[in-house]
């Protein structure tokens, strides 16, 4: 590497080692070139530096045009307008405000002390004196950008989760643990993301769900993934269910199971199937070719949650979706992904279906009064077999229509329904089942299902467009290796 980048990265271990007592791994440091500058750096003086000169290899440093000026604890200042910025954050502008450690900068000989304002630098910005910078600023040595395709997006997708697929070689297990614990995401201003790891495999490929605040302002600004430091605080076991906001009312992954992701805990009760890869990461994997061709296949596959389940009690309208891909011919007139039955204890009236036809058009069922269920219906030959598509059906109960779309588009017109309640009723659902009719007794679906989730809203158009885009393996562009 240059001899400025290698300055570089010995000022800023200088000021991180100095000031928070923590060891990286050999392997890291081998990685930067460091192994021979680490014990230089290690044994450097915490005490202020006054004079002009270098010290342990770090170069002298201005704060309002006076020379020599260092950070409590040893840490190197970089030059600034109107004040001094930290090494400890990114570097770069700073308007009489904390540095991006977190911490006031102590007055260079001839300077000021800069408390009062916010200070502002590349990759995030930090509060005024008294608040807390994000740790992730300065708790990691090692950075990815990630960017979103160009794009024109629309205003008010919020809270809006995205795949970001690691390739093998990323984030080794050294540098990111050995199960994803020491790896955290942010946004272009250094604020945390939430994030949750479905596989962690170095290695191989990684799969994880970040909840961006702004879908809009990270496509134009990016976000970006932090790494190598082993000693970051641990997050709570169930951080990764942050990622789905309270709309969410179920999303199954089927990592080598079918758990829910979301805080509602939906898990599979009865799991009778298999899981293989899928389109984003895995898959639950249904086996129910008949060669009879009749309503029950020799042993049916499926998934069934436990019994009187609050899936979609009172909500206003729901949004059903999932990655598909069927295959051989579709018995008993259709395959159904998702059956959401009604508080009946008997039967197979559904408050919500989503599936596939015979001739592989899809078809969106809903049934707001418990009494008589509406359809919409596209046309055949929309999602045909051995392929995956993008299947959304949406369910808007209170402005009384049914819409359906494949791969991110709307086909056909919303249907508009005669029933007259504004809501689903207040009743749980007695029987819900991934891959068939709720009572067992046809529909059964032969094939992949991947990343089905279940929302208590009507999403809108613009939201499902870029869901269908957001859940692709190559949405996201990952960036090189940086510092901070």
């Amino acid at each position: 590497m240059g001899e400025n980048m290698h300055l570089d990265y010995r000022r800023w271990f200088m000021s991180y080692r100095l000031s928070s007592a923590r060891t990286f791994p050999r392997g890291f440091l081998r990685r930067l070139g460091l192994v021979g500058s680490f014990a230089l750096i290690a044994a450097c003086s915490s005490e202020p530096n006054t004079s002009n000169s270098t010290k342990c290899g770090g170069a002298p440093t201005s704060s309002n045009g006076v020379t020599g000026g260092r950070a409590t604890g040893g840490a190197t200042m970089s030059t600034s307008a109107g004040g001094s910025n930290s090494v400890g954050g990114a570097l770069g502008a700073s308007s009489g405000g904390n540095s991006m450690g977190g911490s006031p900068n102590v007055p260079s000989a001839g300077g000021t002390n800069n408390t009062g304002g916010s200070s502002v630098g590349a990759g995030g910005a930090s509060p005024a004196s008294g608040g807390s910078a994000p740790i992730i600023l300065t708790d990691f040595p090692m950075r990815r950008k990630l960017t979103l395709p160009a794009a024109q997006v629309s205003d008010g997708l919020t809270d809006f989760p995205v795949l970001v697929s690691l390739p093998a070689g990323t984030i080794s297990a050294e540098e990111g643990g050995a199960n994803g614990e020491v790896v955290r995401f942010a946004d272009a201003q250094g604020l945390p993301l939430q994030h949750e790891i479905e596989v962690w495999d170095p290695a191989g490929r990684s799969t994880i769900w970040v909840r961006l605040s702004d879908l809009k302002a990270a496509t134009a600004n990016g976000f970006y993934v932090y790494y190598g430091n082993p000693n970051v605080a641990a997050l709570p076991a169930n951080h990764g269910e942050n990622v789905w906001s309270d709309t969410f009312a179920a999303v199954w992954h089927f990592s080598d199971r079918a758990r829910d992701s979301t805080s509602h805990h939906f898990n599979g009760a009865d799991v009778q199937a298999a899981f293989a890869t899928g389109h984003t990461g895995q898959a639950i994997l249904l086996d129910n070719a008949d060669p009879n061709h009749g309503d029950l296949p020799p042993t049916p596959q499926y998934v069934m949650l436990a019994k009187q389940t609050s899936l979609v009690d009172s909500a206003a309208g729901a949004t059903v979706s999932a990655w598909v891909r069927h295959k051989g011919p579709v018995d008993s007139n259709q395959a159904i992904v998702l059956g959401v039955g009604t508080h009946d204890t008997d039967g197979h009236l559904s408050r919500i279906s989503m599936a596939l036809s015979t001739d592989l058009g899809v078809i969106g069922e809903f049934n707001a009064d418990e009494s008589n269920y509406e359809q919409n219906q596209t046309d055949g030959g929309v999602a045909p077999n051995d392929a995956w598509h993008y299947i959304t059906v949406v369910g808007d109960i209170a402005g009384k229509k049914i819409s359906v779309y494949v791969d991110g588009a709307r086909l056909g017109n919303p249907l508009t329904t005669q029933w007259a309640p504004a809501m689903f009723p207040s009743t749980p659902s007695d029987r819900i089942v991934i891959g068939g009719e709720e009572d067992l007794s046809h529909g059964f679906f032969d094939g992949s299902i991947d990343e089905l989730r279940v929302e208590r809203t009507a999403r809108s158009a613009d939201w499902i467009a870029a869901q269908a885009k957001a859940t692709a393996p190559d949405y996201v562009t990952i960036g090189p290796a940086m510092v901070p």
